[in-house]
Order: structure tokens, then C-alpha cells, then sequence
């Protein structure tokens, strides 16, 4: 038995899930499938109760589940104690949402690179309600969302503002505006990402018509702002992009245009940790390189 492997229990037993099990521990499902069942040789016990359906975690599994996670906690304290007279020594377990990690990771690894070279992180991209919970579980050492709300054991801190645009077919009639109001694309079908992600909040709060228009029928949605992107070219609709993401929606294509809410709609984005946080010194650089980006389209919150 390794901590490796008490890793791959508690994430199965987390997930239950072997294929997003095996893609959050970086390993094929192979690999899991194999480090569990040497658990359950080494054990003597059957750890999870596998239906067509669903991964269940069988009595015994509950049983030892508590105590894989005290040995982990206890793994990672020591380990915490000692590095830490150092603590760029270990990656930074950043999270960031699916909507702003595209846009904003390129320019931050670059500065890190130049500037930090000795920062280096773990990425994750997920949706803003298990960014929190993993970030609350001390999975996570930080995270960056589109949201400034203060939380209790949390602290916030505000990055950039940045406004809505709408996304036209580069044919359609309002395109020859330069900006345009939430009332001028009440009629227009309307295209959303899917439930889960908070831009579809915040694009249904810029837009209330939009809102009602969605409450009372399904309206077409996307997985990611390039797939709305794809869908708004192909005139299904059209929808609301952040600043940011403007340069990479609209690269090279003449098929789509971006014009401006008025008045503007956007969001903040922010850089949340635990408080106190677990690694004051390397959040701390962390902080001072994102403040420090120049992205399009951003101003101060």
C-alpha cells in the first residue's frame, strides 16, 4: 500500500467515477483499476460495489474511507512542515472556471515564466460551485471565478472588470450598430452555455427578457464559448461573450462580430484562498502576477 494508492481510493470514493477518478489523478483507468484491486487484495476486502449504473462504496469501503483521509491529511501536513521555509517547492493547486481559464492562463504561465520562474501550479479547470467546495476541502490552495462576493473562512480578492459583448453573425442587421441594448436582442434566438456554468447567470441577468425566454422553454446551449461561437457563425442565434475571450472568438473569422452592451453588463473577476491562507508567500505572487496582467478588454473593478 502507498499513499499513491489511498489517493486513487479516496478520489474513486469522492468521484464515483472511474473515468473522472483516473482524469483527476493524471493516470489511465488502467492504472486505477489496478491500484484498487491491489487495495483490496492487500485489505482483504471488497471496497466498492460496481453496478451497471453506478460506483458504490461497499460497508467496508465506508469503514476505511475516514482513515485513508486522515493518513492523506497527516501526509500532507508533514509535508507542509517540511517545505516550509520553502514554498515555491511545490506546485500551486490553482482552480479556474472554464470561462476564464482559456483566456486568462496563457498570459499568467508566460509571466509566470519570466517572472516567478520558481511558482509553478496544478491547474484545474471546473465549475465555480466545486471550485468553492474544493477549495473550502483544502483540495485546492486557490481559485479564480467571476464573482466578488465576500464568504465566511474565505477571502476574496478582486482582479478585473470585464463588459459583455454581444456575438452577431457578421450578416445580421444590428451588426452595423456600434453598440447595442439588452432590448435590441429580446426577439433574437437566443444561444446560452449549459446549466452549471455561472456566465449563463450572469449573461440571464444582463438580459432579462432572456431570463423569462428560458423559463418558460429549453433554450440551446453550448459546453464552452467556442462551441457558441461555432453556433452563433452558423446563424442558430447569437449570445454574450466576455471581453477577454473576444480575441479568440473572433480571430480570422469575418463570419462574426462583437458589439458593445449600453448600458456596459459584465462581471469581476476575482482570486479567492481559505484565510488564513495555507501558503501566504507563493498566493502572494500569485496575486501581485495577476494584477499585473495586461488583458484586453479588462479594467479595474
Amino acid at each position: 500500500m502507498t499513499l499513491t494508492d489511498l489517493r486513487y481510493f479516496v478520489t474513486l470514493a469522492r468521484l464515483r467515477h472511474f473515468g473522472r477518478s483516473a482524469e483527476a489523478c493524471h493516470v489511465s483507468q488502467p492504472t486505477l483499476s489496478v491500484a484498487l484491486r491491489k487495495l483490496e487484495s492487500e485489505w482483504g476486502v471488497r471496497l466498492f460495489e460496481r453496478r451497471r449504473q453506478e460506483l458504490l462504496l461497499s460497508a467496508a469501503g465506508e469503514r476505511l474511507l475516514a482513515a485513508a483521509e486522515r493518513v492523506l491529511t497527516a501526509a500532507d501536513e508533514l509535508q507542509s512542515l517540511v517545505l516550509e521555509n520553502d514554498e515555491l517547492a511545490l506546485p500551486l493547486r490553482l482552480g479556474c472556471i472554464f470561462t476564464i481559464a482559456p483566456f486568462l492562463l496563457p498570459s499568467l504561465v508566460a509571466s509566470l515564466r519570466t517572472r516567478t520562474p520558481g511558482l509553478t501550479l496544478m491547474i484545474e479547470e471546473n465549475y465555480t460551485a466545486v471550485l468553492l467546495e474544493r477549495l473550502q476541502q483544502g483540495e485546492l490552495d486557490a481559485i479564480i471565478i467571476a464573482d466578488a462576493q465576500e464568504r465566511p473562512g474565505l477571502r476574496t480578492h478582486s482582479l478585473y472588470r470585464e463588459d459583455f459583448y454581444a456575438l452577431l453573425p457578421g450578416q445580421h442587421s444590428a451588426a452595423t450598430h456600434s453598440s447595442l441594448s439588452a432590448a435590441d436582442l429580446d426577439a433574437e434566438e437566443i444561444l446560452l452555455l449549459g446549466e452549471g456554468h455561472c456566465l449563463r447567470d450572469q449573461v440571464l441577468i444582463a438580459c432579462p427578457a432572456w431570463k423569462d425566454a428560458d423559463a418558460q422553454r429549453h433554450l440551446p446551449s453550448g459546453s464552452s464559448l467556442q462551441t457558441l461561437r461555432h453556433m452563433v457563425a452558423l446563424g442558430m442565434g447569437v449570445t454574450l461573450a466576455p471581453a477577454t475571450a473576444l480575441p479568440s472568438l473572433l480571430a480570422q473569422d469575418d463570419a462574426l462580430v462583437a458589439r458593445p452592451l449600453h448600458p456596459t453588463s459584465g462581471r469581476v473577476v476575482s482570486l479567492v484562498h481559505r484565510q488564513p491562507p495555507s501558503r501566504p508567500l507563493a498566493l502572494h505572487s500569485l496575486l501581485a502576477q495577476l494584477r499585473a496582467l495586461q488583458l484586453a478588454g479588462t479594467h479595474a473593478p
